[in-house]
């Protein structure tokens, strides 16, 4: 050190402290991102279980006014059980949209096998609805088969 110019001993003097500051810099702003990245993350998980909320309501309600529908041997309640059904679906939909553009599931293949059995769960809906509009199931096999399925899905959606 004692074979160097004055101004070389400035700039090494100087030089220590702004490498550290530039490496204490990256290390924060890479904390950050990873930060961004989580929370990223956890709002498309929670922006998930939302749709799937909204559906489920859906569902039930559509599950009460199919009760009332066979309790009136299909006399009453059928044009409120039919748009209930298409307001279901309309969210059934909306979940399947969102679920297309489910960015997580696309870089990780056991999230898409779930959402891929989820979305499976989903189509056994149709035959229960025909059914009721047909009467050709009673009131007990029904609330069932509903539970059933709200189930269903309540726990898909949490495995993801």
């Amino acid at each position: 050190m004692n074979n160097l110019k004055l101004k070389n001993k400035i700039l090494l003097i100087l030089a220590l402290p702004i490498i550290a500051v530039l490496v204490l810099s990256s290390i924060s702003i890479f904390e950050n991102i990873e930060k961004e990245n989580k929370m990223s993350k956890t709002t498309e998980y929670i922006n998930f279980t939302v749709k799937v909320s909204e559906f489920l309501t859906q569902f039930q309600n559509e599950r009460e006014l199919g009760i009332l529908y066979l309790d009136s041997y299909g006399k009453n309640k059928k044009s409120e059980f039919t748009s209930q059904i298409n307001r279901s679906e309309e969210k059934i939909n909306q979940l399947n949209d969102f679920i297309e553009n489910f960015r997580l599931a696309k870089n990780d293949i056991n999230l898409s096998n779930k959402i891929e059995k989820f979305r499976n769960e989903l189509k056994s809906i149709d035959e229960v609805r025909k059914n009721i509009l047909d009467l050709k199931i009673d009131k007990n096999e029904m609330i069932k088969s509903y539970n059933k399925n709200i189930f269903k899905l309540q726990f898909a959606s949490m495995l993801l």
